[in-house]
């Protein structure tokens, strides 16, 4: 069963529009979020930020690790890597990379978004089948010139402005994001503000947010999204989705941000 797959997959294809917060990211700020499906611990999924030297002092790079632990390793093995590029100047992506490992199956992408040329190039390959990889180039539109991949838009987040009063019956704004299959604009239902106890004991308030757009064939056509935002740090504390054979939640284990520390906390052991 593909529990970390469909979890992983809900976790990078919804975000929401920035509201006039500053972007800030941490260098070296690690998340971990422990899966489980049905309630069963099931793996776990990791991020790392890091800054990019070499490429400005605006670059930096999102890291995501997925891997399913040793009991359902042996069911159906997730391993899947990303890394995306953004310029926390400019507030956009520039490059997106996928390594997929589920069961068998082993797919690489790689989506640079050229903004001066007005095009993204991207490029999908089979490696478990040994197929050439497939090239393909999609305009930008004028009204595209900020655009955010999967794992970029989890941290975009963080520009909602909770300071400032919220209506929870309206939609929040738009947001642009790139997929394997072109461009697509999303947005996010504002729900009840909350509170969640984390591991540690402490209580955080949180909004709770809800999709208002699916992403086109993707499986969240056949399910509901729920997510729980910290209004501190705009980190998501807490994921649960419902779809016809189950439902799996991504609840935050790990956390070495200053103003959201935690201790983590293991069930199964992860198989390399």
């Amino acid at each position: 069963m593909r529990f970390l797959q469909t979890c992983f997959c809900l976790f990078l294809f919804f975000s929401n529009r920035p509201i006039d917060a500053e972007w800030k990211l941490i260098d070296g700020e690690r998340l971990a979020y422990a899966a489980k499906w049905t309630g069963i611990p099931a793996g776990e999924l990791v991020m790392v930020t890091a800054k990019v030297p070499r490429l400005g002092d605006d670059m930096y790079e999102l890291r995501l690790e997925a891997n399913t632990n040793s009991f359902w390793s042996m069911v159906y093995r997730v391993r899947d890597v990303i890394h995306s590029r953004v310029n926390v100047r400019e507030e956009r992506s520039h490059y997106y990379y996928k390594d997929v490992k589920q069961g068998r199956r082993h797919l690489e992408e790689k989506t640079t978004i050229n903004y001066e040329g007005k095009k993204i190039i991207h490029s999908k390959q089979n490696l478990s089948a040994n197929e050439k990889a497939n090239l393909k180039e999609f305009p930008i539109e004028e009204t595209q010139n900020q655009l955010f991949d999967p794992l970029s838009m989890i941290y975009g987040l963080r520009k909602i402005d909770f300071s400032k009063p919220m209506n929870t019956t309206s939609d929040l704004n738009n947001f642009n994001v790139f997929a394997d299959k072109g461009v697509y604009n999303l947005a996010f239902r504002l729900g009840e503000s909350e509170a969640i106890k984390l591991n540690n004991g402490e209580v955080r308030e949180v909004w709770k947010i809800e999709p208002t757009a699916a992403y086109e064939g993707g499986i969240v056509d056949s399910g509901k999204l729920e997510i729980w935002l910290d209004k501190k740090t705009g980190i998501p504390l807490k994921l649960l989705f419902n779809i016809p054979v189950g439902w799996a939640t991504l609840e935050l284990n790990d956390s070495n941000h200053p103003d959201l520390k935690l201790e983590p906390q293991s069930f199964f052991r992860k198989r390399r």
